[in-house]
């Protein structure tokens, strides 16, 4: 099955919230025509770090060397290739910022979901988070590089551009998609307000992906807005296997709650 054949449905927004001056988060979505079949379809979600001086920037630069390293990639692996395009996104980052005057720190964090024939691949770095949402259930597929456990959610442990060299995390193996299968990427921003079983509720409800979109981000904002909200949903759709044929490798799922612990 080529990527090309797999139909997706697709919602984002992002919202400033009420308390930021400006939105330091930044998303993209990218599928060029004649790369679709081979690289197959990236989601990308960035949240620039607030207490950084360029936090807008550094986010906007990892989308866009995201975009352009993945599909430049000349391996054959799709989460190798991500791996490599957030690590090309880090070192654009801590060079543009080692181009400013003295004392410029740029940083943000930055998740990764391409979408090639039969498989989900997903990177990331920092405490944007992605889940899998599967027959009424959803999964955290990212663990949270911050200080959550001593109680400081807010400080990253880990985030692209702050220094020359970065881990970056991938789910491997990758996950067999199946048909009704939904992804959903959002910021601290949206994740901090609201509730998981909030937001598959939210999911489910809506068939309108956009809409869904539209509910949860006004519901962060309802209750305080605190920081910027960005959120991509991903449904999966005709060209993909039925759910019982495309059943996640045996324990893989578990082995994905194990490595991230509280997930």
């Amino acid at each position: 099955m080529m990527a090309s054949d797999v139909e997706i449905a697709l919602g984002n927004l992002s919202s400033v919230g009420r308390v930021r001056e400006r939105n330091e988060d930044y998303f993209g979505y990218f599928a060029p025509p004649d790369a679709v079949a081979k690289k197959g379809r990236l989601f990308v979600v960035a949240d620039g770090m607030g207490g950084e001086t360029a936090g807008d920037v550094a986010s906007r630069l990892a989308v866009e060397t995201v975009h352009e390293a993945y599909f430049a990639d000349p391996t054959d692996d799709p989460t190798a290739a991500l791996r490599a395009s957030l690590q090309a996104a880090n070192g654009a980052i801590y060079e543009r910022a080692r181009a400013q005057p003295e004392g410029t720190r740029m940083g943000t964090t930055c998740t990764a979901l391409v979408v090639r024939d039969d498989l989900a691949h997903v990177a990331h770095v920092g405490d944007t988070r992605a889940y899998l949402i599967r027959a009424g259930a959803m999964t955290r597929l990212t663990s949270d590089h911050s200080l959550a456990e001593s109680g400081r959610a807010n400080v990253l442990t880990r985030a692209l551009g702050v220094d020359a060299t970065v881990k970056v995390d991938v789910v491997d193996p990758p996950l067999p998609i199946s048909k009704n299968d939904m992804f959903l990427l959002c910021s601290d921003g949206l994740w901090g307000l609201i509730e998981d079983v909030e937001l598959l509720r939210i999911a489910a409800e809506n068939a309108d992906l956009q809409a869904a979109c539209r509910d949860m981000v006004a519901l962060a904002n309802e209750r305080g807005g605190r920081d910027n909200i960005t959120v991509q949903l991903v449904r999966i759709g005709a060209g993909a296997q039925p759910a019982d044929a495309a059943a996640p490798r045996p324990g893989l799922l578990a082995a994905v709650r194990r490595l991230l612990g509280a997930a």
